[in-house]
């Protein structure tokens, strides 16, 4: 089960109620990550992000629980920066997204093929980013990110937007394509 709410006791927690009652359905231990899965401090906030629960809001969570299991991942005792941190890196996206070469750039774009507009006005490439971004070790984000940058010194022209790109190949005129309908 997963589900997005607040931490915080005194806002309405029907995800959490809902899932310990199916653990108690199912007599199982209800797991998450960390304690802020379960539960954070009424003090925290944007401007107090080390507050922990006091001992008052984990027995008032416990007290939720009715007799249900709570576990967690990580130590509960952890501080608000470990679990951070720890979250940060778990999801593998720490740090700045990685950059791409303009020669690698290059390639990427010329693999890609042309742009064809699909139902909706929605642009796919002849060949599937993630197609591209396997070929050449690279995430299909990062492939993404590249086709809607700008084009350095032309002002906001992006590279998803310019149908010629290879400048280099002037006998390659290609055009805008676009997806045939199925009958």
């Amino acid at each position: 089960m997963r589900a997005v709410e607040l931490g915080k006791l005194s806002a309405k927690r029907p995800k959490l109620l809902e899932a310990i009652q199916a653990a108690r359905e199912y007599r199982a231990i209800l797991v998450a990550r960390d304690l802020a899965r379960f539960l954070r401090s009424e003090s925290y906030g944007p401007k107090n992000r080390i507050a922990e629960p006091t001992a008052v809001e984990v027995a008032e969570l416990l007290t939720m629980a009715d007799g249900v299991r709570l576990a967690t991942i990580e130590p509960p005792t952890l501080t608000e920066w470990e679990r951070h941190s720890r979250a940060t890196k778990a999801s593998g996206k720490c740090g700045r997204p990685r950059k791409i070469s303009h020669d690698l750039a290059y390639r990427i774009l010329e693999i890609l093929g042309f742009p064809i507009v699909g139902d909706g006005g929605r642009i796919e490439w002849e060949v599937p980013l993630s197609v591209v971004a396997e070929r050449f070790g690279v995430t299909k984000a990062m492939v993404q990110r590249l086709v809607d940058s700008l084009i350095p010194g032309k002002g906001s022209r992006r590279w998803k937007d310019v149908w010629d790109r290879i400048e280099s190949c002037p006998e390659s005129t290609p055009s805008l394509r676009h997806k045939a309908r199925p009958q």
